[in-house]
């Protein structure tokens, strides 16, 4: 009877973690003023950087970019939420037709990585994803793979 209970005492824990979510990914849920693209990285080597580039119908108009704070690496299996709204868009773009994006990674701490941005260097991207019309309220789920010697892909 004792060993019973110790087992089911020694599960409880993983059981109840498994249950709650607990772990590097992220329950995600979208407002109704904002449509989420979550990026979960699948990479081989350690980013400390991510940067998400996004487009209308091919044309630039932002970015966004995540780092933890103390500098430390983006883990494996860790959910990137990159959230949208209305004014991040100019008037005319306000539908979303044609949003696509893609994903910069770099290896080097956020200062020099903000700085290379602009100089396009120091940093490896994916290919930009299919253009979709994305919808308030709606979270969009994607991985990045790969590692910086081979490249990195993105999918959906």
């Amino acid at each position: 009877m004792k060993k019973r209970i110790l087992t089911a005492a020694l599960l409880l824990p993983a059981l109840l973690a498994a249950l709650c979510g607990c772990g590097k990914q992220t329950q995600v849920s979208a407002n109704a003023d904002e449509f989420v693209v979550c990026v979960r990285l699948d990479t081989e080597d350690a980013a400390i950087c991510a940067a998400l580039d996004y487009y209308i119908s091919g044309t630039f108009l932002g970015g966004l970019a995540m780092n933890h704070a103390d500098g430390s690496a983006l883990e494996q299996d860790e959910d990137i939420v990159f959230r949208f709204s209305a004014d991040q868009f100019p008037p005319g773009t306000e539908n979303f037709n044609g949003f696509s994006f893609l994903i910069k990674l770099s290896a080097q701490p956020p200062a020099a990585y903000v700085e290379d941005i602009a100089n396009s260097v120091g940093y490896t991207e994916t290919a930009q994803c299919a253009p979709f019309t994305p919808a308030y309220g709606n979270v969009y789920a994607y991985t990045v793979s790969g590692s910086f010697a081979e490249g990195f892909t993105l999918k959906q």
